[in-house]
């Protein structure tokens, strides 16, 4: 199957680092016209200059729904929006983080992706394709993890309803393990190197992956007209 982008308008929310830079990269790479869209524009910016062909920036908090609204009013009609984005996890027991804790975690990824998506939608093309992001997590039973667990098994439990609502549109989110990405590098800090070769002895593949490595489950995502409703899982073989 080849990947065909050529002139099409694709939005990554959540561009500008990470799995979502990767993402737009290789859109770029395939002919599409590439929007970033995230909070900060001085990263956007930054972004963007490590892009070849200079993607258009559209600065927006997902978490806003006014906001976030009024950001793609202007925007040209939309053939692929893929949503990278998440903020912070509470971590810890449930019992000790509480419904606070969830919520907060749910709302800075499954409630940001949504109300990007909704926000979005009357720019959505009539065959557009939307993808999400959720993670492995979603299907482990890691203590100290709850939070992230329920977040992602939400997403994903929200994507064949999305589907359907939203056909013939088509809704699929690609779940990755762990990937070796600068919000990675932040939360593990001077201990990242070794979590990171930890993780490879356990993987089947033997490595943990880059943010480029799950770009080509995306680009499936956006052009496999007869995918829908789908988990794109990219773990490195974490859930065998």
């Amino acid at each position: 199957m080849s990947f065909d982008l050529q002139d099409a308008h694709v939005v990554v929310v959540g561009g500008s680092s990470g799995i979502g830079f990767a993402v737009a990269r290789a859109a770029l790479d395939l002919g599409a016209r590439v929007s970033l869209a995230g909070r900060s524009r001085q990263r956007l910016e930054a972004a963007r200059t490590g892009l070849q062909a200079g993607p258009a920036i559209l600065t927006l908090d997902a978490t806003d729904p006014g906001g976030a609204k009024a950001a793609f009013a202007e925007i040209d009609p939309i053939d692929h929006l893929v949503l990278t984005a998440g903020g912070a996890s509470a971590d810890g027991p449930v019992a000790e983080i509480g419904w606070q804790g969830l919520a907060d975690t749910m709302a800075a990824k499954l409630g940001a992706q949504v109300t990007a998506l909704a926000a979005a939608l009357p720019h959505l093309t009539d065959r557009a394709s939307i993808t999400l992001t959720s993670g492995a997590a979603s299907r482990s039973a890691t203590p100290g993890m709850g939070a992230l667990t329920a977040t992602n098994a939400a997403i994903e439990a929200l994507i064949r309803t999305l589907a359907a609502e939203l056909a013939p549109r088509r809704v699929n989110a690609v779940s990755p393990g762990l990937v070796d990405t600068p919000g990675l590098s932040m939360l593990a800090g001077d201990g990242k190197d070794a979590m990171v070769a930890a993780a490879a002895e356990a993987l089947a593949v033997g490595f943990v992956a880059k943010p480029e490595d799950l770009a080509p489950l995306y680009l499936a995502a956006m052009t496999s007209p007869y995918i829908t409703g789908a988990v794109l899982d990219a773990d490195g073989g974490a859930l065998i």
